[in-house]
């Protein structure tokens, strides 16, 4: 039995497939405005860290008394940002 007839039909079906494998892996790319959030989602994620942090204080009272500060610091700033707006790229950067 000749082993090049077994191997060459299994090669050339690799050498079909192969091509067309990376293209089907790919996902479509995102379009960039999408990927920035919008003034209510930068909100409510401010809002939902703010009560992440609050309710840790719960499970650990140290912690609730030494975050004080930080917690005080991210009120003000969500205040600042519902006055000024959410495009005040300083006030994005002391959230963080």
């Amino acid at each position: 039995m000749n082993v090049s007839r077994l191997i060459l039909p299994g090669v050339f079906a690799l050498a079909l497939i192969a091509p067309s494998r990376p293209a089907a892996a790919q996902t479509a790319p995102v379009p960039a405005a999408s990927q920035v959030l919008n003034d209510q989602q930068a909100k409510a994620l401010y809002q939902r860290s703010l009560q992440l942090m609050e309710a840790s204080g719960f499970a650990m009272p140290e912690l609730a008394r030494a975050g004080a500060p930080l917690l005080e610091n991210m009120r003000q700033t969500m205040d600042s940002l519902d006055f000024l707006g959410y495009r005040s790229a300083q006030l994005h950067y002391r959230m963080i």
